[in-house]
């Protein structure tokens, strides 16, 4: 009996031992999809949204987000960009916040972005893509978001170091 309960116990392990590497590898690469997927967002600008923040800094301006009114459904995630043009005359470290004005609506959006602060070199400008999500629980109405770009590494709605005017973004929920 002891030979045969040692041979059941050692066909056990590796039984165990296998499924706990798949088990691994299957996580590894559900992280490292969720990273690279991430990159992607990061890197893909929408082109259209980036053409226009172009157009609009062309005619001078410093900062703008593109689109600054959508309607979505509950639980719809929007993409948005930020688009900052340093004219300060050198390189500069620009960060953003995002602020929401209408506390009172039930539900809260979740925010995306990646990254805190980016150095722009002087007349060179940066596109931040930001992601919105709307939560499945919220009540019709508006969503309404200050957004403030700093000349700083951290940004914040009562910070002196503004760059830019306040940008607003309108969120519709059906």
């Amino acid at each position: 009996m002891d030979k045969k309960a040692s041979m059941e116990l050692s066909v056990n392990f590796l039984v165990v031992m296998i499924i706990c590497l798949l088990l691994l590898g299957v996580g590894i690469f559900l992280v490292s999809k969720g990273i690279s997927v991430g990159n992607k967002w990061n890197q893909n600008v929408n082109d259209d949204q980036k053409r226009q923040i172009l157009t609009l800094m062309s005619n001078g301006g410093l900062v703008f987000i593109v689109p600054t009114q959508v309607t979505v459904d509950r639980g719809d995630k929007y993409p948005f960009t930020l688009g900052i043009s340093n004219d300060l005359g050198k390189e500069a470290q620009f960060s953003f916040t995002i602020a929401q004005e209408n506390q009172l609506i039930r539900g809260t959006p979740n925010i995306y972005f990646i990254g805190d602060a980016v150095k722009i070199n002087n007349n060179d400008h940066h596109f931040w893509p930001i992601m919105i999500e709307i939560p499945k629980d919220a009540e019709k109405g508006t969503f309404i978001f200050n957004v403030y770009v700093c000349n700083d590494v951290s940004c914040k709605s009562s910070s002196e170091k503004k760059y830019g005017g306040m940008q607003q973004i309108m969120i519709n929920v059906r």
